[in-house]
């Protein structure tokens, strides 16, 4: 998608979506009660 501001990441110049990212989101997105 396209870039967003975020305001959490390693590098505020790294590519708009990562892997990393994309699982801090997730991780703060979606509540911790669902079984790994």
């Amino acid at each position: 998608m396209a870039r967003r501001p975020r305001t959490v990441g390693p590098s505020a110049q790294d590519p708009g979506f990562s892997p990393q990212h994309a699982l801090e989101l997730v991780r703060s997105a979606v509540p911790p009660v669902h079984p790994a």
